[in-house]
């Protein structure tokens, strides 16, 4: 699952998903809705959503944990940090709540 949330600082910096990740997503789902009546086909088709599956939530995870390290870097900078520790602290944790999605929560 892609998280995006806009505007975290204000309203010029907008968060935005790499296209790698939408890419995946999308063919993650693609590959969802196999038809076929071949049990080896279903099998493969299996493995093939696994690993879409896998690939889609480690580029979501790397996206929230390089919004979490942005997001720090800029609470060093200005004067009133805690709204950006705090959005900080939300992609940390979506980062690591990531590693417990399967794709059987679909």
């Amino acid at each position: 699952m892609c998280l995006i949330r806009s505007g975290i600082a204000s309203s010029t910096r907008r968060s935005t998903l790499p296209s790698d990740c939408i890419a995946l997503a999308r063919s993650a789902v693609l590959r969802s809705g196999l038809n076929g009546g071949d049990i080896m086909a279903k099998e493969n088709g299996d493995l093939d959503y696994e690993r879409g599956w896998s690939a889609a939530i480690l580029a979501a995870r790397r996206w929230h944990e390089a919004q979490a390290t942005q997001a720090m870097v800029l609470s060093r900078r200005t004067r009133f940090p805690k709204n950006l520790e705090r959005d900080a602290e939300v992609h940390r944790r979506s980062a690591e709540i990531m590693a417990t999605l399967s794709a059987e929560d679909v």
